[in-house]
């Protein structure tokens, strides 16, 4: 009863963004805060000009510049954005037989113009990580099945925190699929905050990539990955200069007493490279699962939370952001270390507890024998 009108949410629905299914779980979820629809830039201006904050969710075909200018001027007046984006294409579907290989290569989204005077570049390259979500594989057959094993997929980074940021606090690790690297550029006027990272035992590779199941069979190579960690998404606030600044403005469609704006009112937008930290997996009947679960292992991962906290900040809703960030989260382990230190771990766990009691038993009989000897 007290709650007031809901702050319009956006969807970019052209470009080869994900359809609905995709992301069918985070916009159940932000409709409990939001008025959440989708929207095309072809529209012009107008279709955008009522919406918080725009969500750019994977796109896959080029920007013309009137679609550029249509976000850019929704940016000066206030508007923020979250932006989600592949510089590199890659995709599962491409790793079929017989060769189970393909090649990533660079994509001319027709934006690097506006990410740079934003000041964020996103890199063509992929990052490989030990630290990686686990791909389904089969190894064999017994009986005649087909035997299947769960194995690091060092193209699926394991992201986490890069610092102490209400966005990212408290968050489990996040999944990432064919994730690239991004940097930060100097620009007036613009703070930049590195969310997200890989973890230290990563390793970037420029495309053109070859990518191939071969690299499951042998164990990897741990001196190739050696770090540091990747940022792979960055944080952008403060009074943004339009990209469009002396430049002929494209014809576009705009509303009555439109006025070109060439710095923006104090906003912020966050960038992410890698568009698929967004998309829900599917059960087997074809529904949606809650984003962030990973069928194969069963394992939760922070990426609802994450989306959930970027647009909540970006929409200045603090609040929900709070709420979250009081819930205690486990960690998981560091796998590359668990492997590496296994037996001084098993024999800490095992033998220190036996010690602990054997030194506190013994303690206890020589108190007891010199306090009742005499």
């Amino acid at each position: 009863l007290t709650e007031g009108p809901r702050e319009k949410l956006g969807f970019i629905a052209s470009h080869g963004t994900f359809e609905s299914r995709y992301v069918a779980d985070i916009t159940q979820a932000l409709s409990e805060f939001y008025a959440v629809d989708r929207v095309q830039l072809e529209g012009g201006f107008e279709v955008i000009e009522n919406h918080r904050t725009l969500v750019i969710a994977r796109p896959n075909e080029a920007f013309s510049e009137g679609e550029k200018y249509i976000l850019d001027q929704f940016l000066m007046r206030g508007g923020s954005l979250l932006w989600l984006v592949d510089p590199v294409y890659a995709d599962m579907d491409s790793l079929q037989a017989p060769s189970f290989e393909t090649v990533a290569l660079p994509r001319d989204l027709n934006i690097d113009d506006m990410f740079f005077k934003y000041g964020v570049r996103l890199n063509a390259d992929l990052v490989q990580d030990l630290q990686a979500a686990p791909l389904a594989v089969t190894t064999g057959e017994m009986a005649g099945r087909p035997q299947i094993n769960l194995l690091p997929w060092y193209f699926f980074p394991l992201a986490s925190p890069a610092v102490s940021h209400p966005v990212v606090n408290n968050l489990n690790l996040l999944r990432t699929e064919f994730v690239s690297s991004l940097d930060t550029i100097a620009s007036p006027g613009i703070e930049k905050t590195i969310l997200l990272e890989t973890s230290p035992y990563s390793r970037t590779l420029p495309s053109p990539v070859l990518i191939s199941l071969d690299i499951l069979q042998d164990p990897p190579d741990e001196r190739l990955y050696a770090g540091p960690p990747k940022p792979i998404g960055a944080l952008l606030e403060g009074r943004f200069q339009s990209v469009f600044t002396n430049r002929i403005l494209p014809e576009v469609g705009l509303p009555p007493g439109f006025i070109h704006r060439d710095e923006s009112a104090p906003t912020a937008m966050i960038v992410v490279s890698d568009g698929d930290i967004i998309r829900n997996q599917f059960g087997s009947g074809g529904q949606a699962l809650p984003l962030g679960y990973d069928r194969f292992s069963g394992e939760t991962f922070g990426n609802k939370d994450f989306v959930l906290n970027a647009i909540n900040y970006l929409s200045d809703d603090s609040g929900f952001m709070e709420a979250r960030a009081r819930v205690v989260r486990l960690r998981l382990l560091d796998r590359t270390r668990v492997v590496n230190d296994l037996k001084v771990i098993r024999l800490v766990n095992v033998l220190l507890p036996l010690l602990l009691v054997i030194v506190a038993g013994l303690a206890r009989m020589f108190w007891r024998k010199n306090k009742y000897t005499a």
